[in-house]
């Protein structure tokens, strides 16, 4: 896969998402016609370190009144909450979507971007995560390399 670098450069540059087109075996659409027919692309923003961490640590329960963990257990297994943090981490990476619909071939009806239509879609296309931890791989490699490459130049 290359990399388009104007589009990395647009999302350190504005902190925004960037569109890409979603190939169609993530669907698991094989039929050329329909592989023609695809237009599904979504936004997608970096994650970085500090929103991992702060999504880490809303997903890590339970706390008490004043917010501080309490020590009902010590197994980390035990107190983090896996779909909570998948929930965070998709929503705030998946800033929009277009080209799905709903609806009978003619009668479609595009379906909006919230997070339970986001959560939903990965629900039901098990590759559609893979390639988007992917795409924020590479957004994150790249604008990684980019500022290690600006602090050398000076």
């Amino acid at each position: 896969m290359s990399l388009n670098i104007t589009k990395y450069r647009e999302v350190e540059n504005q902190a925004e998402g960037v569109w890409f087109k979603v190939p169609a075996d993530v669907f698991g659409i094989k039929d050329e016609v329909e592989v023609e027919k695809l237009d599904i692309q979504f936004k997608l923003k970096p994650y970085p370190d500090k929103i991992l961490r702060e999504h880490s640590r809303k997903a890590t329960k339970p706390f008490n009144i004043t917010g501080r963990r309490r020590q009902t257990s010590t197994n980390i297994d035990d107190r983090f909450d896996t779909e909570k943090f998948r929930k965070l981490k998709y929503c705030y990476i998946i800033e929009d979507f277009k080209g799905i619909t709903e609806g009978e071939p003619g009668n479609e009806n595009p379906i909006e971007c919230t997070d339970e239509n986001r959560m939903g879609l990965l629900e039901i296309f098990s590759d559609l995560a893979d390639w988007i931890d992917e795409q924020v791989e590479n957004i994150n490699n790249f604008i990684k390399e980019e500022k290690e490459a600006q602090i050398k130049n000076l």
